[in-house]
């Protein structure tokens, strides 16, 4: 349920696969270096995803975030 919510969340806002793969892990309380680790990506990766995610939403924080997964 939670990954569907994902992908919907993603499809509608127009993410990237990558973006996405953040965006679910973010959704589930993740930090910024988990993902970095779980993903191997740079720490400036994370944060740019990060605000493309926020970005295309219209959101700017984690607590927007996860409301959204919650609706």
């Amino acid at each position: 349920r939670h990954a569907a919510r994902g992908y919907a969340i993603a499809k509608e806002y127009g993410l990237s696969a990558r973006e996405l793969d953040v965006l679910l892990l973010l959704s589930q309380g993740r930090t910024r270096a988990h993902i970095r680790e779980t993903l191997y990506i740079s720490k400036g990766t994370v944060d740019s995803h990060i605000h493309h995610i926020y970005s295309k939403i219209g959101i700017t924080s984690r607590d927007e975030l996860m409301r959204l997964f919650l609706d």
